[in-house]
Parts: structure tokens; sequence; C-alpha cells
């Protein structure tokens, strides 16, 4: 991961860790030797639908084992409004407050230009008629390459619509009109590569609800239509890989959107809902063969999934959706591109802001507390949703702002507010750091609270700590030394230890707060954090295992691990876990506990001790 290399250590206590082992996910190959960029997760269907049956054994945890495989891939995309609104220089102008965002990239508008009627075109009239061209583009490639020099938008996307929103349907037939949107695409796809884009971004919703990917009472027989449709697939397939062989195509909907459809018609019949494609005239299977058909080997497709909207990650919805999509959605296309798409399609989330500012039941009356209410919960799905993707999850917003611009403008039927994201839900920008990278994060954070001396929650703990040892091995001794570990902590000592742990507690801590465990180990050991209620094991609410860097020149191994205390829950337990050899000792040092969010502060609650 970044250089660092990562290790989850397993731990031996056999009384405390019966029946909750660790979760680990298992780094494998699924890609074609040409698409390297491939998602690093396993997704066989057999490895994808064990996943999803899997107990959630870190309930209420934000953070999990599964969310460090993810630090390498996982990039947030801000889209929206606001970003449609804005010209490539007013984001360029405004570069260092996407900077403090979290977010990785944005989604760019095509440059507004007049055709050749003299009429303004721009992102939504890809489809309408020809007007943007590689001599155009040329005037625009300096401005993006600088933009995706910044931190914030070196990730973005080019944005445009695959709908005719102010001009008529397509006629599958007509050459000139499916000529013209393949021209724009090239241009568009020229502009992406030569500008240092991640790939063009394609908002496939039909809002002229002109129908475009169904047949109409005009088209041809269903059949006839369906061979046109892909036969236009490979058109605009073509215009774009040949023009950009690397790049990565993101469409919002692309066809895991018609699982709601299948859902309802057919009663979750999957297999049925499939054999009904050629009754229904549904043309975007066919138009997405034909792309496939003509696929370059180094390029991905991204299936977006906007209904990841209503997703919930405490249902395992996510994954379940990585499942359907890489098992079932193959099946609409031929034979033979069902390889190519199980290969070089990278399965993605979208995220809707809008939607954590409907009212709950429950939702508490005080402004702050009720926009950090709205925080928990979206932090909940996003992290879902990270954990999940392969490598994008975009965000969507309608009613704020990614940046709080200077020239701020909107259609008066937005109707949008004059502030931003981050004011409303405070802590967006901190949860997508932590989130698109957990463990640099976490200690990017402990490092900073051991800075400013922060206060230890379980440093009381640490002079006489609670042990346990296996009663089947040979007893081996505890011992704990204050002032001889690293920077003056206890050092806490196992001798002859063959499986047991020191487990400090920590009370007073409340459900929804943050937390970070540090612990540096020489010997054999492992950190894990359980959670406690009363001072009573929780087992059912599972607990999370550290990472652990590699030795440094005198042995010790830092650990480190961010949690969330669940509902229910109020109090943790540190397991320090020891696996000996006879005649070997284990120590540890630099043993803490940190609150880095108190969830009772936030809600105006006196904080409990």
């Amino acid at each position: 991961m970044k250089g660092t290399r990562m290790s989850i250590e397993r731990t031996l206590d056999e009384k405390a860790c019966a029946g909750n082992s660790p979760v680990r996910f298992d780094e494998g190959e699924v890609a074609l030797a040409a698409t390297p960029r491939r998602g690093a997760l396993l997704y066989t269907k057999e490895n994808v639908l064990k996943c999803v049956s899997m107990t959630l054994t870190v309930l209420g945890c934000i953070v999990s084992c599964a969310d460090l495989h993810a630090a390498d891939r996982v990039k947030f995309i801000g889209t929206g409004w606001d970003m449609s609104l804005r010209t490539p220089e007013q984001i360029l102008a405004q570069a260092d407050e996407f900077a403090a965002t979290g977010l990785d990239g944005v989604s760019i508008s095509v440059p507004t230009v007049k055709d050749a009627s003299g009429k303004s075109r721009g992102t939504h009239h890809t489809m309408t008629a020809a007007f943007f061209t590689k001599e155009i583009a040329d005037r625009y490639v300096p401005i993006f390459r600088e933009i995706t020099s910044k931190k914030g938008l070196r990730h973005s996307f080019v944005i445009c619509n695959w709908c005719p929103i102010d001009g008529n349907r397509l006629d599958w037939r007509d050459d000139e009109a499916w000529k013209a949107f393949a021209s724009n695409m090239r241009a568009i796809a020229y502009l992406a590569k030569k500008g240092g884009l991640e790939g063009i971004l394609v908002d496939d919703e039909d809002y002229g609800n002109k129908g475009q990917f169904f047949r109409s009472a005009v088209d041809p027989p269903i059949p006839e239509a369906q061979r046109l449709a892909r036969q236009r697939g490979r058109e605009i397939g073509r215009a774009m890989f040949e023009e950009f062989p690397n790049a990565r195509i993101m469409l919002y909907r692309c066809l895991g959107i018609e699982n709601s459809y299948f859902r309802v018609q057919n009663r979750y019949n999957t297999m049925q809902a499939y054999k009904t494609i050629d009754t229904t005239g549904w043309l975007c299977p066919p138009f997405m063969d034909g792309i496939f058909d003509v696929i370059s080997p180094t390029a991905t497709l991204v299936d977006g999934d906007e209904c990841g909207y209503g997703y919930k990650a405490a249902k395992r919805d996510f994954e379940v959706a990585i499942a359907r999509r890489f098992s079932k959605l193959s099946l609409l296309l031929s034979p033979e591109n069902r390889g190519k798409y199980r290969a070089q399609t990278s399965f993605g989330f979208g995220q809707y802001l809008d939607s954590y500012f409907r009212k709950q039941a429950g939702d508490p009356e005080d402004e702050k507390a009720l926009a950090a209410s709205r925080m928990s919960r979206f932090a909940e799905n996003l992290a879902g949703a990270a954990e999940a993707t392969e490598e994008y999850v975009w965000i969507y917003g309608e009613k704020c702002l990614w940046v709080n611009w200077k020239d701020f403008r909107c259609h008066g039927w937005q109707k949008m507010r004059r502030v931003t994201w981050e004011s409303q839900l405070p802590g967006l920008a901190k949860t997508l750091e932590r989130l698109k990278d957990p463990y640099a994060w976490t200690i990017k954070t402990a490092d900073a609270l051991k800075a400013g001396k922060a206060k230890n929650l379980i440093a009381g703990a640490l002079v006489k700590p609670n042990t346990w040892q296996s009663e089947k091995l040979p007893a081996g001794t505890f011992s704990s030394i204050p002032g001889a570990g690293i920077g003056g902590s206890p050092l806490l000592r196992a001798e002859n230890v063959r499986g047991g742990c020191f487990i400090p507690d920590v009370h007073g801590v409340a459900p929804g707060d943050e937390l970070i465990a540090e612990a540096y180990v020489r010997g054999d050991g492992s950190m894990h954090l359980r959670w406690t209620l009363d001072n009573v094991w929780a087992w059912n609410f599972g607990g999370v295992i550290a990472a652990a860097e590699p030795p440094d020149a005198e042995g010790w191994r830092r650990m480190t691990v961010y949690a969330v205390v669940p509902k229910g829950i109020n109090g943790v337990r540190l397991k320090l876990n020891v696996h000996d050899l006879p005649g070997l000792t284990t120590e540890y040092s630099g043993v803490a506990v940190w609150r880095i969010r108190s969830a009772e502060k936030e809600n105006g609650k006196e904080q409990s001790k």
C-alpha cells in the first residue's frame, strides 16, 4: 500500500476469539494481461457471493480490514449541478479550494462553443449536432492540463450527455446523425487524452424523455433495431478508443440501472428478466455490445451504478450489487463479449448528497446535532461504497456547492443555496480523506494526537492491566514496568506466554465516538480492539484488528487502528495478544487509545465519565 507493506496479524487467543475469526480479503488477479488496472479484489462469482454471505463482524465500525486493501484504488469524484455550471477557467481559478474538499477529481463540462448555425453547444448537446472538433479541443488542452496538475482535481473527467436533450431522438437508421455524435465523442476523447484527464464521464439519464435506448414505433422491428444499436455502439466506441486507448469511460447508469426494472417486473427472477429483453425493446444492451466489440484492450468501462443512491451499508447492499452486476449483467451481452465485460468493467457507485437532507424519524431538533446525524449516516454508507468499489465513487449534489464559487449563479428552477457541502455536512472532507486511504489517514492523525499530547484514555489501565492466558498451555508471566517504554510509557512484558493477552479497559465511551488505538510490539503479538457493555464482552459486536508495519531497527512494529463505537456499547477492551514460543518474550510499548470525536459532545450532551 503506497510503499508500505501491510500485514494483518491473526489472533491466537483461543478463548477471546472463539467464533470471531478476523475477516481478510485476499488479493488476486482477474484481468487479462492487457488490463493491469483491474481491481485487486478477487471477484470470481464464488468469492463475491462468499463475501456477501459473511456475517458483519464489525457492525457499527465504519472502517474494517477490507478498507485497508481499498486504499490504493478508491477515488472520489465530485459532480452535480454546481459543476455543470462552471467553465474550466472557473474551476482552475479556485483549484486551491478543491484541494481542501477531500475529492480526487471532478466532472468538467465540455467547453461551450458555437456550432455552424450559431447556436451555443456544450456538454448537453453531444447527441444533438456536430459542434466539437479537435481544433477547438486544442485550445483547451493547456488549461485542462493545468487543472489536472492540482490536488483534488488530478483524476477529473470530462462529462457529456448521451441523450438528445434539446433535439429530436436520433433515428437508428440515420447515418449522418450518428456520424455527428461520433464526431463529437472523438473530439471529446481527444481532449480527455491530451488534457491529462482520467477519461469521459457519461450522464446517460434520459432527461429529454426521448426514449433513445428503447425501441419506438418508428423504429424497425426489434431484431433489426438491435442490429443497428450494436452498429452504432461500435461507431461511438471506435471514435473514443482510437483517440484515447487507455480511457476510462464512466457511465452513471450503464447496464445496471435496469436492475430496478427487472426486480419489479419479474419478482427478483433475474434469469426470466433477461429473457424479456427481446420483447421490451431495450436497446442499451446491444448498444453496449457494440462498444465492447471495439473496446481497446487497455481501456476500462466504469459502471457507475446510480442505484447506489439508495444502498445501505448496514444491509451489505453494495457487496450484493457487485455480485449481481458481475455474475448477471454480462448475460445481457453477446457470449463473445462477456469475458471482456468481466475483465474490463470496473464496478463503482454513486452517492447522492441531497438524500441525507430528507427528514428522518428521530432526527434531533438541534441544528448542530442534526448536521452531525446526517454526516454520520452518509459516512456509514460512503464507507460501504468505498469498501466495495473497485476504483470510483462519484458523489452527486444539487442544492449546495463543492466550493464557494466567486461567480455564483444557477438557473431559477434549481434553487441552489450559496453554501458548501462541507458547511452542511461537517467533517465531509475529513471523511473523504480517511476513506480513500484509511491507514495513511489513521497514521497521520495518530501522529498529530501524540504531537499535541492528546489525552490517552487507557493510560490508567496500563499500570496494572488485566491479563489472560490459556489454561491448556504452560503458564508464563506478565509484568508492567513504569516509564520503561517508548516515550516514557509503561512497558508491558509477557515472558513464556504461549497463548494469552493483556486486556486493558477503557470506560466512558459513547456510541458514535471515533477512536484511534495504537501500540508498538516487539515479539510475536497483535492488537485487537473489542467492545464491552457494562464491562462485559460484547461478542456479537465483533471488533477491529490493527494493521502492523514492518519492524524498525530495534524490532518494534507499530500497530494503529481507527474505529467507531457501535450503538449499544459503552466500553473498549484492547486485546494485546501474545503467542510466544517457549523461552521467548513479547513486549508492548506506547499503548494508547485516543478519542478524536465525541458523539455526545456534538449532540450537546455532557460527555460520560
